[in-house]
C-alpha cells in the first residue's frame, strides 16, 4: 500500500461525513412518490441535478491518480467481471468500472447514490422506492418499454447486423 492510501478514508463519502449525513437526511424528502392513478414514475424531484462526475484525472501525475481510483473503484471486482467477461468485453464501447461500495447485497443501489449523490444509500431509501415502483405500479408501461428497447437494442444500425438466438444452418 502507498504512503498516500493511507490517508484516505475507506469510502470517499466518509472524508466529510457531515456532508455525507446532510445529504442523506434530504433524500427521503426529495423521492416523489406519486399516487397510484397519477401514471408517473418514482423520481427524485431535484436532487439528482447534482449528479457527480470523476474528472479528468491525465493532467495529475500518476502516483496521484492511482490513489484516488484505488479509493473510489473496485479493481478487484473489475478484473473479476472481466474475466468472466461480463464487463468491457466490447472493445468497442467505452470501459466502464466499477465504484467501491458496501458488500451488503445492496452494491447497485449504493453504487448509484454514490453516483447521484456523491454518498452510499446506507439508509436504503432507493431500494424502498424501487420495491415500491415494482410492487405498487401497473408494469404495462415497463413491459412496453423494455420491449422497444429490447428491439432496439438488437439491431445495428451501424453495421446492418441483427441480434437473433437461432442457430445459422450450415453451408
Amino acid at each position: 500500500m502507498s504512503q498516500g492510501q493511507n490517508f484516505l478514508p475507506k469510502f470517499l463519502f466518509v472524508s466529510n461525513l457531515l456532508k455525507a449525513v446532510k445529504i442523506r437526511q434530504r433524500v427521503p424528502n426529495d423521492v416523489v412518490k406519486p399516487a397510484a392513478n397519477a401514471g408517473l414514475m418514482h423520481h427524485l424531484r431535484g436532487m439528482h441535478r447534482y449528479t457527480l462526475e470523476m474528472i479528468a484525472m491525465n493532467h495529475f501525475p500518476q502516483a496521484f491518480r492511482e490513489v484516488v481510483q484505488a479509493a473510489i473503484l473496485d479493481r478487484a471486482m473489475q478484473a473479476s467481471l472481466e474475466q468472466e467477461k461480463k464487463l468491457n468485453w466490447c472493445r468497442e464501447l467505452k470501459k466502464m468500472v466499477p465504484l467501491r461500495t458496501n458488500g451488503d447485497g445492496n452494491c447497485l443501489l449504493h453504487a448509484a447514490s454514490q453516483y447521484m449523490l456523491g454518498v452510499q444509500d446506507t439508509d436504503l431509501v432507493l431500494r424502498k422506492a424501487l420495491y415500491g415502483v415494482l410492487k405498487e405500479t401497473d408494469t404495462t408501461m415497463f413491459k412496453s418499454r423494455f420491449q422497444a428497447e429490447l428491439l432496439h437494442s438488437q439491431e445495428f444500425t451501424q453495421t446492418g447486423l441483427r441480434y437473433t438466438t437461432m442457430v445459422p444452418k450450415p453451408c
